[in-house]
């Protein structure tokens, strides 16, 4: 199977390898995946699934944050070690372009990451998409999931079945494995892949600190197991999200101006998509 000339070969194509018992009756070997991320990095969460299944994946933004420096880099390379493709039909945004565009009310570069993304999906005939899950930890990782949802609507309102799955990037990771266990693909690395993947995390040098830190709270043996969970509407959070509380502390310590915040930022962008993901045209 040729790449699409949109896709940035990483490396093998994906396809190739079968899916795990716990997969193999729920994803079949023919099906195309589309993986979506806010940042670069994310994928670790999913490695096994990644190496497995080789999904074509699509970037939000550059992972810079503050520092400046970009992740895509390090994503690029890690993913095409797994086989897998970056889809380059999708721009993605700085980090500090997305977070400027959440505080100046700007959901039409939201809107247009999502038109960008339901384009790579129908380019591609995928019919199965996973990304971040709603945890109201980071906002672009929430912002994304209505991305995700927003295309997922809209592809299905146009006749196409695309089956919505996520995953956990602040939880421990093994429970997204175990819940609802009927409804969730598993994925279970053995001793070798648990090894590759743990060292691939280490080796993410702009991740150290948050790599070491989820080592330190869950431990190792919790990254063993992967779960992509089905989407059924949105996922609640704490009242407020850790952002807002987050933000109020660095407002204190002097160094964020305003805080940014679910009601007045994030949610003006979800409602957009709704309105996208049905066909219309956001105010």
């Amino acid at each position: 199977m040729q790449a699409s000339p949109a896709v940035q070969s990483t490396g093998q194509r994906w396809g190739g390898n079968a899916p795990c018992a716990d997969e193999a009756r729920r994803v079949t070997a023919t099906q195309r995946s589309l993986l979506i991320v806010s940042h670069p990095g994310h994928e670790l969460r999913v490695f096994g699934w990644v190496k497995r299944h080789r999904p074509v994946v699509v970037i939000l933004t550059d992972g810079s944050g503050g520092r400046g420096a970009s992740r895509f880099p390090t994503s690029l390379r890690l993913l095409g070690s797994l086989g897998a493709e970056v889809y380059q039909g999708c721009p993605f945004l700085r980090d500090v372009d997305a977070y400027e565009a959440l505080m100046s009310g700007e959901t039409s570069r939201f809107v247009g990451l999502a038109d960008h993304a339901h384009g790579a999906l129908r380019a591609l005939g995928a019919t199965f998409v996973a990304g971040d899950a709603r945890e109201g930890y980071n906002p672009m990782h929430d912002v994304c999931r209505a991305i995700i949802d927003a295309v997922v609507t809209r592809c299905r309102a146009e006749g196409v079945v695309v089956a919505n799955r996520d995953f956990p990037l602040m939880a421990r990771p093994s429970t997204a494995s175990t819940a609802r266990r009927d409804d969730i693909i598993a994925v279970r690395l053995d001793d070798d892949e648990l090894a590759e993947k743990l060292a691939a995390a280490q080796a993410y040098a702009e991740l150290e600190a948050e790599v070491a830190a989820q080592l330190v709270e869950f431990g190792p043996e919790a990254f063993r197991w992967e779960g992509l969970r089905p989407v059924e509407g949105e996922a609640s959070f704490e009242d407020p999200p850790f952002y807002e509380t987050f933000g109020e502390q660095r407002v204190r310590e002097g160094q964020y101006a305003r805080v940014l915040r679910y009601g007045e930022h994030v949610r003006p962008v979800e409602q957009a998509l709704r309105v996208w993901a049905q066909g219309g045209t956001p105010a």
